[in-house]
């Protein structure tokens, strides 16, 4: 992490770790920075017939690598939650249509487009979103498929130093059960240090059940361009 000053902003990243690097080179950060993912992905052995299906649901790139060792799927039609997976996708073969970012905008997609016939999901254990019950409910006959698990593991010895220290440490949460993890973690080890959330919805910010916090904000737009756009004003409004 390198050296500190005095009342230098730290920020926690807790997703995947090339997920977290990647949106810290994005977002030009060049600070004190910890990684320390919460989840540790544990792909699943998996056979999937994809001949049946008109399309398939892809809401993270994890789905993507477990499902990858199937094969049969090339030139099927995909619905993909963002860029990034889309790209995943298209790498593959498949013929993608790409949503803004986030699961509303999902849904909104799969919706709008004439797609008829049976769609898979394959996705986490844990889901945020409610993808499949949502189309399922206009509707649309979907197949979930648990392609992998989501096991918790501990904060770093960084994250923790971080914590225990005095310096703002900022938490950008992407999901629900984030959130979760992290206060239940934060309870059992209180912080010292003052907390600034930075939630992707409304929804992960109602999650928080932890230590009182510095700050809590939400991204304007639910997605990773929004987080981005609300940490750099966060960070801003603290070396003020």
């Amino acid at each position: 992490m390198g050296r500190i000053l005095a009342n230098d902003p730290i920020i926690i990243f807790t997703r995947p770790r090339k997920a977290s690097e990647r949106f810290c080179a994005e977002l030009g950060w060049s600070g004190p920075t910890v990684f320390s993912p919460l989840l540790d992905i544990e792909f699943l052995k998996v056979d999937i017939d994809f001949s049946a299906c008109s399309g398939v649901i892809f809401s993270s790139e994890n789905a993507i690598r477990a499902i990858e060792p199937c094969g049969g799927f090339h030139g099927k039609n995909a619905f993909a939650v963002g860029v990034r997976t889309a790209e995943r996708a298209i790498s593959l073969g498949f013929n993608v249509a790409v949503g803004d970012g986030n699961a509303d905008q999902l849904v909104d997609l799969i919706l709008q487009s004439d797609v008829q016939g049976k769609l898979l999901y394959p996705r986490g254990r844990h889901a945020s979103g409610q993808i499949a019950q949502r189309l399922i409910a206009q509707g649309l006959d979907v197949t979930e498929v648990i392609v992998y698990e989501q096991h918790e593991v501990p904060l770093s010895a960084q994250a923790l130093a971080a914590l225990s220290g005095t310096n703002p440490v900022l938490l950008p949460v992407f999901s629900a059960r984030t959130a979760q993890i992290l206060s239940k973690r934060l309870l059992a080890t209180p912080p010292t240090a003052p907390i600034h959330l930075i939630s992707i919805s409304n929804q992960v910010a109602e999650s928080w059940d932890g230590p009182d916090l510095a700050s809590s904000v939400v991204a304007e737009n639910p997605s990773s361009t929004g987080m981005k756009l609300m940490l750099m004003r966060r960070l801003a409004d603290i070396a003020r």
